[in-house]
């Protein structure tokens, strides 16, 4: 046995419809519960197995063809956290080069692949979204706020949604003396395991996984349940910080998004990101002992801790950047009435001198009628430059 498996996580940002009629009755699908969840509930597969029937795998082999590797089954799950899991699995010739050069292979070719994916997985969302299985959030569309979509065409992300996926790449294996390259053999250590049971070792550094499977065993990897809460929980921190950092940027230079924002909605945009981050962590409650120890391991092996910190800052400095230009709007609000009442104002201190002035003697005097004139034009001269010194400064023009 030689694999080649690249298992993926892309933050969509749904939930499951439970009241759709196909799942309201289901003993499988039970969306308002997390147990069981790694035995088949609460997901959406879709598995392509037939290469001469479907373009997808066609696109993958067309991509690794050249390195000896071909693409055998595609699994496409939605899941309940929000996210949807891509699995591709390849079978590799003995010719293959591919090992040699996994990781920069597997690097130069991830945008590829990930175009390939996106396109299946657009068409995927909309039949889903068609049939009343899933919802989307109003705020976000695979992971990125609607604000930063909302001056592109639909479907045009801007390649922000690949700040939405992440990967690891698996390597299973019976016999080490096949994989051919001495870099993956050396972190066959004591140092780099992962995971130890009956059925197989598990070998680690940093995005892949080595697994060794244990002579006279059918153990079938189930990759999804294996990394789900912490590729999960991975993606949604660093999407939420890239896309939280790129808006609170647009904010201090972009003066029409700053007029559009208010506190509400960005305080509805985090808890939205927040919400999908506890779905994560309950979805692990009722996994079995070796889902459990393997994800619990997987945040120790690849901790991220300094990400959730700078998440839960980007938050924060979002919001701040938001009360910071209402605090702005209210102002100039409160300038705007003091102006109005002071026009009033001004306007009764006006009239009042007019009905004075017209108390004045009438006389044909050329001497009377001046000083009336010069009075008035004096004091409305005065009222406005009244006006014009309490006039609020954005009503003023900028030299």
């Amino acid at each position: 046995m030689l694999e080649y498996i690249e298992n993926r996580i892309w933050f969509l940002g749904h939930i499951f419809n439970e009241k759709c009629s196909e799942f309201k009755d289901s003993e499988i699908f039970q969306p308002l519960h997390f147990n069981n969840y790694s035995n088949g509930g609460e997901k959406l597969s879709f598995i392509f197995l037939n290469i001469e029937e479907d373009e997808t795998l066609k696109k993958f082999n067309e991509v690794y063809d050249e390195y000896g590797l071909e693409c055998t089954q595609v699994v496409f799950t939605f899941l309940k956290n929000g996210c949807v899991n891509i699995i591709t699995k390849y079978s590799i010739s003995e010719d293959s080069n591919f090992l040699a050069n996994y990781d920069s292979i597997g690097g130069n070719s991830f945008q590829k692949n990930s175009d390939i994916i996106f396109e299946k997985l657009e068409s995927l969302k909309q039949e889903e979204i068609q049939k009343n299985r899933i919802i989307l959030n109003s705020n976000m569309t695979w992971g990125i706020p609607n604000i930063l979509l909302s001056d592109k065409k639909p479907n045009d992300y801007d390649g922000f949604h690949l700040y939405s996926v992440l990967y690891t790449q698996n390597i299973i294996f019976c016999d080490e003396n096949k994989i051919g390259n001495i870099e993956l053999v050396n972190l066959l250590r004591e140092e780099n395991k992962l995971l130890v049971n009956h059925d197989c070792d598990v070998f680690s550094e940093w995005g892949i996984r080595l697994w060794k499977i244990k002579e006279n065993t059918n153990f079938n990897i189930n990759l999804l349940d294996s990394e789900i809460v912490h590729l999960s929980k991975k993606v949604i921190t660093i999407a939420e910080l890239n896309f939280f950092t790129i808006l609170s940027q647009k904010i201090l230079y972009d003066d029409k998004l700053r007029d559009d924002l208010c506190v509400d909605s960005l305080e509805f945009l985090i808890s939205s990101y927040r919400t999908f981050y506890q779905l994560n962590d309950l979805i692990s409650q009722d996994f079995d002992e070796f889902t459990n120890n393997f994800n619990t391991l997987s945040f120790k092996k690849d901790s991220f801790s300094e990400y959730i910190d700078s998440k839960s800052v980007s938050e924060t400095t979002l919001l701040q950047l938001a009360k910071h230009l209402e605090s702005k709007r209210t102002e100039k609000s409160n300038q705007l009435v003091q102006f109005i009442l002071a026009i009033i104002g001004i306007l009764t201190v006006y009239s009042v001198i007019t009905d004075v002035t017209s108390f004045l003697p009438i006389d044909d005097r050329e001497n009377i009628k001046f000083t009336r004139i010069i009075f008035l034009s004096l004091t409305t001269t005065f009222l406005l430059s009244l006006i014009y010194f309490i006039m609020p400064p954005f009503f003023k023009k900028k030299k």
